[in-house]
């Protein structure tokens, strides 16, 4: 419902007897205009309540299979009598290509979906009034331009209007499209032959430079490093590292020569590791010993000679071992 106040109307005429300029005022009086809603069309959104709505829909481009930049054309026509024609909203707008159904159901990825870059062009509009009824057309035209390879489709446009002749609630399906864009080449880079040589001369210098090594220094290097092997061999830190394996495959001999070795260097086994090693003999070689005091013996010893084994490493090192080895080293 809106409502116009009473208003004054000041007109000015001239008397055709005098030739003079008469002033009037004329006193209009309130209206109230009031618009209702069909019953049918309340539920429409956007509403739109016309005489008569057609839609004609061309295409140009996408029947056949597009390469990348092609444009594909969708052009609309809307006529319309009983109202204007910019109560018809943007349609074009709302229907953006998308990814296909088939693509999108499937978990594995086999088709790509083409992108595509809408370009639309400003739409027209034409109103006209016979007789007090409102008619007028508009135009839309959008072009999309293939930006990549792959299938895509172009989405159904469904418009719903109030008939104000048949009272009744009609829709218009524009179909849409699906469009193929086939795949660019694959395009190689350029071959550099410039870094191609330099990479050859690279190699071939590491080559000569090894083959040089190989040829000369390796006479001279060789005895170094088995000189420096063997004084590893028959060092004490050889000698714990050796005690430190076998047991942890529990090998009771193999510990004993290897403590044996490393006493004849200069490092007697400390009070806490021969007390282990003595319990764990009297465990081993005990019959109907349990298994699990078995396993604590031998953990017992390794964390024995682990706790020796940075006395070993620094004073082998610092060459303040003893050479000369105890007389009895295992009582």
């Amino acid at each position: 419902i809106t409502e116009i106040p009473d208003q004054q109307l000041s007109i000015v005429y001239k008397d055709t007897e005098t030739n003079e300029d008469v002033p009037l005022t004329v006193a209009v009086p309130a209206t109230q205009i009031t618009a209702t809603v069909p019953e049918a069309a309340s539920g429409l959104d956007p509403l739109i309540l016309a005489n008569g709505l057609s839609i004609e829909q061309t295409w140009e481009g996408g029947e056949e299979e597009l390469a990348v930049g092609d444009a594909v054309i969708r052009s609309l026509e809307i006529s319309v009598a009983g109202a204007s024609a910019l109560f018809i909203p943007p349609l074009l707008d709302s229907a953006l290509p998308a990814e296909p159904p088939a693509a999108a159901s499937n978990n594995e990825d086999t088709t790509s979906v083409a992108a595509f870059a809408p370009y639309p062009e400003d739409a027209r509009v034409s109103e006209s009034l016979e007789r007090g009824v409102m008619s007028g057309t508009r135009s839309e035209t959008v072009s999309y331009i293939a930006q990549s390879g792959g299938s895509t489709v172009f989405p159904d446009i469904t418009l719903e209007w109030y008939n104000l002749e048949s009272g009744e609630v009609e829709s218009i399906v524009l179909p849409g499209r699906t469009v193929v864009v086939a795949q660019p080449p694959q395009v190689r880079a350029p071959i550099d032959r410039q870094a191609l040589v330099q990479r050859a001369l690279i190699l071939v210098l590491t080559a000569v430079l090894v083959w040089v090594a190989v040829r000369y220094l390796s006479p001279i290097v060789r005895p170094r490093v088995q000189h420096l092997r063997e004084r590893y061999d028959t060092s004490a830190i050889a000698a714990q590292r050796l005690a430190e394996k076998k047991a942890a495959v529990r090998d009771l001999n193999g510990l004993f020569l290897a403590l044996e070795h490393r006493s004849k260097l200069g490092f007697a086994m400390g009070a806490e590791l021969r007390k282990a090693i003595t319990a764990l003999g009297r465990t081993v070689y005990r019959e109907g010993a349990p298994q699990d005091e078995t396993a604590q013996r031998w953990q017992t010893v390794q964390q024995e000679l682990r706790n020796e084994r940075r006395a070993v490493i620094f004073q082998n090192h610092a060459g303040t071992a003893t050479k000369l080895p105890p007389l009895n080293p295992f009582v």
